[in-house]
C-alpha cells in the first residue's frame, strides 16, 4: 500500500486521511497508522523505539505486513546488525522479501543469515568460500540443506579461493556426506587441485566389527 503527495508541497491531514480509510477498510487503515508511525520514528532516527514499536505490532506474523517486516529487518541491517541478527535468530517473520534481505545481510557481514536465505547457486558460492566469517560446525550441517550438484560446486569455490584455509572443512564435508555426494566425485574433486593428492580410503570393517562406511581422506601438499 503506497501513499504519495500529489501535490508538492501540500502536507494533508493525516488524521483526517487515517479516519476515512478506517471507515472504508479497517485493514488497511491500521496499515496506513503503522507506516505513518514508522515514517515519523524514522525522521528522528530513532531506530530503537522504531524497532520496539514494530516488534509488538508485527508479532502476528500477517502476511498483509510483509513490508513492515522488510522494513524492520533493513533499518536494523543497516544500523544495528546485531538486532537483526536476533531477530533473524528467532525467526518471528516469514513474510519479508528474503531475496532484499539476504543481499542486506550479506552486506552487513552476517554471512551464515545471508546463506540462510540465498536460493541462487552464485550467491551461495560467493559467500560460502568465506569460511573464516562462519561457524564450521553450523557450515558443515549446511552442506545438508545443497543438491549434491551445489554441494560439489561449492566445495569445488571453497578449494579454489583458499586451499589451505578451507580444506579441512571440505574434508569435513566430505566426511560426512560422502554417501550422498559420492565416493568417486569427492576422489575427482580433490585430486583435481595440483597442489595436493587426495586419497580417499573406505572400509566397511574394523577390528571384527561392523563399523558402517568410513571414509577417510589423506592430504599431502606438494
Amino acid at each position: 500500500m503506497k501513499w504519495q503527495h500529489i501535490v508538492v508541497g501540500f502536507t494533508p491531514e493525516w488524521v483526517f486521511l487515517l479516519r476515512n480509510v478506517m471507515r472504508v477498510n479497517p485493514d488497511q487503515g491500521l496499515q496506513f497508522a503503522q507506516m505513518l508511525i514508522v515514517d515519523v520514528f524514522m525522521e528522528g532516527n530513532l531506530i530503537q523505539q522504531c524497532t520496539s514499536f514494530l516488534l509488538d505490532a508485527l508479532k502476528n506474523n500477517r502476511p498483509a505486513e510483509g513490508h513492515l517486516q522488510t522494513r524492520l529487518l533493513e533499518m536494523n541491517l543497516m544500523q544495528a546488525p546485531q538486532v537483526a541478527d536476533a531477530i533473524l535468530g528467532n525467526q518471528m517473520f516469514t513474510h519479508y522479501d528474503r531475496a532484499h534481505i539476504a543481499q542486506l545481510c550479506e552486506k552487513a557481514g552476517l554471512l551464515q543469515r545471508a546463506l540462510e536465505h540465498f536460493t541462487d547457486q552464485f550467491d551461495i558460492k560467493r559467500a560460502v568460500v568465506h569460511t573464516h566469517l562462519l561457524n564450521p560446525e553450523w557450515l558443515v550441517n549446511f552442506f545438508g540443506s545443497l543438491s549434491v550438484e551445489d554441494s560439489l560446486e561449492c566445495l569445488r569455490a571453497m578449494l579454489s579461493a583458499n586451499i589451505r584455509q578451507n580444506l579441512q572443512l571440505c574434508v569435513q564435508v566430505a566426511s560426512k556426506y560422502h554417501e550422498q555426494l559420492g565416493t568417486q566425485s569427492l576422489v575427482e574433486l580433490f585430486e583435481s587441485f595440483k597442489s595436493y593428492e587426495g586419497r580417499c580410503h573406505p572400509w566397511g570393517r574394523e577390528g571384527g566389527r561392523e563399523g558402517g562406511n568410513v571414509l577417510n581422506f589423506g592430504f599431502r601438499f606438494a
